[in-house]
């Protein structure tokens, strides 16, 4: 008779258990996460013209006023330098020109770029000469 209570007891412990963990294993959802769609600029920001940027360098100050017209003007120390410029990259926190010039010694061309916070970057990539604009 021991050995009925005995299997019997276990079978009772075996059904208990399985009851209590049927109740804890379920199935996994996988959980679905939304993939943000790429915001392209709407657009960027915009410029009132006449723009002058102010630049100081180890050999002086440097200012490049861009116009309306695609015309620009620019004073190195004392000499000034005129030409035009045109739009290079526009995006929605800079633009970057490149304008070409003459001054006394012939002609040539730079970039600047101008942030929408007002910084400036004189020749990018190359001399990096820091300033800003108004």
């Amino acid at each position: 008779m021991k050995k009925k209570t005995i299997a019997g007891l276990i079978a009772i412990v075996a059904i208990v258990a399985a009851v209590i963990f049927a109740g804890c294993i379920e199935e996994e959802t996988p959980v679905s996460i939304p993939t943000p769609t790429p915001v392209s600029p709407t657009s960027s920001f915009e410029i009132e013209y006449p723009v002058t940027a102010y630049f100081e360098t180890s050999s002086g100050s440097f200012q490049v006023t861009l116009y309306e017209d695609g015309t620009t003007f620019g004073k190195i120390a004392d000499e000034a330098i005129y030409g035009e410029w045109g739009i290079e990259e526009k995006t929605i926190s800079k633009i970057e020109y490149l304008f070409g010039f003459k001054d006394a010694t012939g002609s040539g061309a730079m970039y600047i770029v101008l942030f929408s916070n007002y910084d400036a970057i004189l020749d990018p990539g190359a001399d990096n000469i820091p300033g800003y604009w108004r």
